[in-house]
């Protein structure tokens, strides 16, 4: 198409990669995203998407990351392109941390939603990443001093991804440090 000058729009490219990675024409695909770097279509979501989803087909995830990491503005697409390349190349932590990191961009105040740090929490506890669970805990260093109710939701996650990770002591001495931050513990704790 290209060679007998019939320009590419953003559908043509976007076809042309799903194409190369269904045929695994993997070198036909490379200088696909060579033209699309050095003709500016890199800024579209769908081609950069259609990159992300080329490199994870053809079990290239560093170059998918690479692909995501220079898009400028990133969606739900080009995330679930990435994760799908994770997912294939059984990159299961890889996967978690973009789901993270994504929700730090897209979500404005996520320190002050305590939801949602229970969800990253025991999200992290059921991959058995106790630390980095943890560290969303934490919140950067920080225990959460409020005694209200909603403190108390992130305090129970934590204290769950111990126990369901055989980390009985750590179980014990959250909940002594619960008490000693003054959170009253309910009858789920």
């Amino acid at each position: 198409m290209h060679t007998n000058v019939v320009s590419l729009d953003t559908y043509a490219l976007c076809t042309t990669l799903t194409a190369s990675s269904k045929l695994q024409h993997f070198n036909f695909g490379k200088r696909i995203h060579a033209h699309v770097t050095k003709s500016g279509f890199f800024s579209s979501v769908f081609v950069a998407s259609a990159l992300i989803h080329y490199y994870s087909k053809s079990i290239n995830v560093k170059d998918a990351a690479l692909v995501f990491d220079e898009i400028p503005d990133k969606n739900t697409v080009c995330a679930n392109a990435l994760l799908s390349g994770y997912s294939q190349a059984g990159l299961w932590i890889k996967g978690v941390q973009l789901l993270h990191s994504l929700l730090l961009r897209t979500m404005p105040d996520i320190e002050s939603d305590v939801f949602m740090q229970s969800a990253l929490v025991q999200m992290y506890g059921k991959c058995g990443m106790v630390e980095k669970a943890r560290l969303v805990f934490k919140l950067d260093g920080m225990e959460i001093q409020n005694e209200t109710t909603s403190d108390l939701v992130l305090w129970t996650s934590m204290l769950g991804v111990y126990g369901k990770n055989g980390r009985y002591k750590e179980v014990i001495d959250l909940y002594r440090e619960m008490l000693h931050e003054g959170i009253k513990p309910d009858g789920i704790i």
